[in-house]
């Protein structure tokens, strides 16, 4: 049984075609190089309306086909407008886990269960002392009968943490 592979073959064959859509797009863009993909999209279906005297393709199985050539052939000849838009999608996605990173960092710390079982933020300064290490820092900075979150900012603590480290 001959295997087929529909992508390449389909492609392969516009080419040797005598009117090939490859050839029409790869002109419309080589004209244009700086364009964008709607340019290049308007000006090859222009040409294929303007051969039908001007018929219009939305929502004729003509326009599907036309579509789909132009999805398949902007990929094959302009191959980096697909990587950048992956790209894009990555550092937009590399923003989203650094802001939730900064979000989450925001309250880690007077969040942090101490060994005596309660949060950093509702340890007094004698509780953090007794922790020794850079809470004995944070104990000499919260006075008696007050706790690390009513004197202490998060940002103020997580400075003294890096401090420490």
């Amino acid at each position: 049984m001959t295997h087929i592979e529909s992508g390449r073959q389909g492609a392969k064959r516009q080419t040797w075609r005598d009117v090939n859509p490859r050839k029409l797009l790869r002109e419309i863009i080589e004209d244009d190089p700086d364009g964008d993909e709607a340019a290049w999209r308007e000006a090859f279906i222009k040409k294929i309306v303007d051969e039908l005297d001007g018929i219009d393709l939305e929502g004729t199985y003509t326009g599907a086909c036309v579509k789909y050539t132009l999805d398949n052939a902007i990929l094959a000849l302009a191959p980096t407008r697909k990587k950048s838009s992956k790209l894009v999608q990555k550092e937009t996605m590399k923003e989203a886990i650094d802001k939730a990173q900064t979000k989450a960092q925001a309250i880690l710390l007077l969040h942090l269960v101490m060994p005596n079982g309660k949060p950093l933020g509702q340890c007094t300064g004698a509780d953090c002392k007794r922790f020794g290490g850079w809470y004995a820092k944070l104990g000499k900075l919260v006075p008696k009968g007050k706790t690390v979150a009513e004197v202490l900012s998060e940002s103020k603590v997580r400075q003294l943490w890096q401090e420490a480290r």
